[in-house]
């Protein structure tokens, strides 16, 4: 999945509008439909399963002058009897696993050792609905109460 590298788009695409409107119905249109085409590619490449998280590997990105944490959660689960211990294949740094938790990920019906955590889903999931609000829905209200 093409989650952070398609959010940086996004973002250079708000700069952009910033500098001229004509890009506001670029990002009405993207921003959902990027959202939509997810739950689309979950839906069909990926399935549900239940596991536990039983350890992270934590490592330091460093960025310019500073830099972040990611996590990448180690999981255990099991599909047709046979168990299954894999990290997950999208990091963010936001998500730190809980260990000894038990938890929703989602497997890819081809390969069941590329997995997805459930937050990273939720993540892919409302982005664009946050963009929207805050490119398009807060600008009006602010507008509203300023004017009116």
């Amino acid at each position: 999945m093409i989650g952070k590298r398609f959010y940086i788009l996004l973002l250079i695409m708000i700069i952009a509008y910033s500098f001229d409107e004509r890009f506001g119905w670029l990002l009405c249109i993207m921003l959902p439909a990027y959202g939509i085409y997810q739950l689309y590619k979950l839906h069909t490449e990926y399935f549900r399963v239940e596991a536990v998280c039983i350890t992270y590997c934590k490592h330091w990105i460093s960025v310019n002058r500073g830099g972040h944490t990611e996590y990448d959660g180690v999981y255990k689960y099991t599909i047709d009897n046979k168990e299954y211990i894999t990290t997950e294949s999208e990091t963010h740094r936001s998500f730190k696993p809980k260990v000894n938790e038990k938890c929703v990920l989602y497997v890819n019906k081809n390969d069941y050792e590329c997995i997805l955590p459930q937050s990273v889903v939720k993540y892919w999931c409302i982005m664009p609905l946050i963009f929207v609000f805050f490119c398009f829905i807060l600008p009006v209200i602010v507008l509203l109460i300023l004017f009116f």
